[in-house]
């Protein structure tokens, strides 16, 4: 799960959750489609903020 680097390394019990979770065949579909939008990168970050605060 590198979208979610480091985050996770205290919370065993999240990261299988989510490792288990991105593996059922409807989610892994979806994951791996053109529908889902890419975790957010630095720009959109910038933007968003700029744009709330």
């Amino acid at each position: 799960m590198p979208e979610y680097g480091d985050l996770l390394e205290g919370s065993p019990f999240c990261k299988t959750f989510l490792k288990k979770f991105a593996e059922i065949p409807g989610v892994a579909k979806y994951l791996h489609s053109p529908r889902r939008f890419p975790p957010p990168d630095e720009a959109y970050v910038r933007e968003v903020k700029e744009a709330t605060f």
